[in-house]
């Protein structure tokens, strides 16, 4: 009984910590998609829309993103590591984008 109730403890353990993973990973890739959005479109109104269109996609409301942000920001210093990571690589795609716009310009 007693290994059963242990085996239980860390099937429920490991299942949790992988939800938990996969929360994280959505919750990045999601923002990831917002931060490239805002910083290439320009127009307000249609970044605003596309914005939606990626929450909506990706299984959140505006609350859910906000509250999902939250949750996971409760665990700091892995939240921290996480957005500088995710802004680091942002910043690359559109140093990227940019450098590819100069070159069609340049033709």
């Amino acid at each position: 009984m007693k290994t059963l109730i242990i085996a239980s403890i860390l099937i429920f353990t490991l299942i949790a910590c992988g939800d938990s993973k996969k929360d994280y990973d959505k919750f990045m890739n999601t923002y990831s998609e917002v931060l490239l959005t805002r910083e290439l479109i320009l127009d307000s109104v249609v970044a605003n829309a596309k914005v939606k269109e990626i929450m909506i996609k990706n299984g959140y409301t505006l609350n859910s993103f906000k509250e999902e942000m939250f949750k996971l920001a409760k665990d700091r210093e892995s939240f921290k590591s996480g957005i500088d990571s995710l802004r680091t690589k942002i910043t690359k795609k559109i140093d990227y984008y940019n450098n590819q716009i100069k070159k069609d310009t340049i033709k």
